[in-house]
């Protein structure tokens, strides 16, 4: 059986298949116009994939990417999209992390979008600087607890995490010991309150912690403490559990 990977790149999606995970062959490339910072796999259908794109929303793929369709064309819905989620507990149900900071929700494979308009009641939010003007602050990560589909994380670049227990009707900000932007959050599937990040630390960061590359918390993200200290990085973006 073949082994298929999609990648996305800063023009468009590439579709990779292998034999034997040794040598790859690019069979598909679409999108091509477009930036994909994340793209997501239907865990019931692997010939579905969902793309975000950083300008035209989500886009869909049921033939291993051999053609592209916008299942929201001509709706209101997420539009620079950084990261793109599928809800454990429901595989029809996406989440879309923005630029700017914004997170939307769809209940029917990306066809209807709902905005969660009260992230923004956060003051911090709009506060967040970016270091380059051609980059706006953006959620870089949206984690659904694989306990609890009303728990929801979401990482910010740069400034934290902010945490729904209610499906988005209301955020918090967890920022307790420590102080950079979070690229990946991974929930521990044994351990619902046992988190761990992948960070990056700035200059213009206040600097009241010293930066590492990962943190973990074991309270669900009320505090946090830096692990792999030996680690000479102290920026990490890709970050998986087996």
């Amino acid at each position: 059986m073949d082994s298929v990977f999609y990648i996305g790149t800063d023009q468009g999606v590439i579709t990779a298949r292998s034999h034997d995970q040794h040598s790859w062959t690019i069979t598909e490339h679409g999108l091509k116009n477009w930036e994909i910072p994340e793209v997501a796999v239907s865990p019931e259908n692997p010939n579905k994939v969902f793309a975000g794109t950083r300008g035209d929303g989500v886009w869909v793929s049921e033939d291993f990417g051999k053609s592209w369709k916008k299942p929201c064309y001509g709706k209101r819905g997420p539009g620079k999209v950084r990261s793109v989620t599928i809800d454990p507990h429901d595989s029809r149900r996406l989440y879309a992390g923005c630029e700017p900071i914004d997170v939307f929700s769809s209940e029917d494979e990306g066809k209807n979008w709902v905005r969660f308009d009260s992230i923004w009641n956060i003051p911090f939010i709009a506060t967040i600087p970016y270091p380059l003007a051609t980059v706006e602050p953006h959620v870089r990560d949206v984690t659904v607890d694989p306990t609890d589909p009303n728990i929801l994380y979401a990482a910010l670049q740069v400034g934290y995490i902010v945490k729904s227990t209610d499906h988005g009707k209301s955020w918090q900000l967890l920022n307790n010991n420590f102080d950079c932007d979070v690229h990946t959050i991974v929930i521990d599937p044994s351990n619902s309150q046992r988190l761990v990040i992948a960070t990056g630390g700035h200059d213009f960061r206040k600097g009241r912690v010293p930066g590492r590359a990962l943190y973990t918390s074991e309270d669900g993200g009320e505090s946090w403490a830096p692990a792999a200290m030996n680690f000479p990085q102290e920026y990490s973006v890709p970050l998986t559990a087996d």
